[in-house]
């Protein structure tokens, strides 16, 4: 939604602003905590670790939206040159 209000106003977000919301909209943490709770070692200790927002969590959600957003866009600067 936040992605969607940007560029409907045409707003560049800063970095900061940006990297927030990518931490938000990630898959990663839902992929981890599902991995995480689905482990047969998996208790209320970790629910509760997970439910924290721990900074590993973050970390690793950042770097795969950054990871995905720069292959996207690897992919849509290709697309547009083929296009000319």
């Amino acid at each position: 939604m936040t992605e969607a209000k940007w560029s409907h106003e045409v707003y560049v977000p800063t970095y900061q602003e940006y990297k927030d919301n990518g931490v938000i909209t990630s898959t990663y943490p839902l992929q981890i905590t599902s991995f995480l709770l689905l482990a047969k070692s998996s208790d209320q200790d970790m629910s509760d670790w997970i439910l924290s927002n721990p900074p590993i969590i973050r970390a690793v959600s950042l770097i795969g939206r950054l990871e995905n957003d720069i292959s996207s866009h690897k992919v849509q600067y290709i697309f547009i040159l083929t296009q000319i």
